[in-house]
């Protein structure tokens, strides 16, 4: 696995991006390698089943699912950004499977209720057990950073919890990102942690 220098309209969203982005801050310091879509998985074989009716037949749909990112972490970052279950005594932000360690993730966006909700925020716990279920892999949901909300006054998600990328501080126009949060970057993180 080795990180991939992409471009802005290689991903299905901008949270993938935003992502994308964090991942190689820490591949440009030997941290992790990650693949982006790293596999497609068939669930279910629509033209396998047909249902008869009177009127006709119908044939369900394929189920597939693809998920965002496959990230091979560095063993330094062990008990800091991921664990292993069954062997590692506390919970990270992220859960890894050997070997590599692993993980492997679905990227979402900070808010899905509601009219105009992402269909794949709302079918991805479903797909995500039947992965688990008939493959015995597990993906993990990460929402990079969720949407600002005035009535809370807060934000929540992975760069509050770790580091803000540098990219991410500005728009893709170039212009300064406005923020509702304190960005800490990637060195003061590392060195927070005692990772060299």
């Amino acid at each position: 696995m080795a990180a991939v220098s992409m471009n802005i309209n290689d991903f299905d969203s901008k949270e993938e991006l935003y992502f994308y982005y964090w991942l190689m801050e820490l591949s440009s310091k030997g941290l992790c390698s990650f693949k982006y879509q790293p596999k497609t998985f068939d669930l279910f074989k629509g033209s396998d089943y047909t249902i008869k009716f009177k009127s006709g037949k119908v044939t369900p749909r394929d189920v597939s699912y693809t998920p965002d990112f496959a990230v091979q972490w560095d063993e330094r970052l062990r008990g800091i950004l991921f664990s292993i279950p069954e062997t590692d005594d506390k919970k990270s932000i992220f859960i890894a499977f050997k070997p590599g360690p692993v993980s492997v993730i679905d990227i979402k966006g900070g808010f899905s209720r509601g009219r105009g909700a992402n269909s794949s925020a709302i079918t991805f716990p479903f797909k995500q057990k039947w992965l688990l279920q008939s493959t015995g892999l597990y993906v993990q949901k990460i929402v990079p950073i969720s949407s600002y909300s005035k009535k809370k006054d807060k934000q929540s998600g992975l760069f509050l919890d770790t580091f803000t990328p540098a990219r991410y501080l500005l728009t893709e126009k170039g212009s300064e990102r406005k923020l509702h949060h304190k960005p800490k970057m990637i060195n003061k993180y590392l060195e927070e942690n005692g990772i060299k």
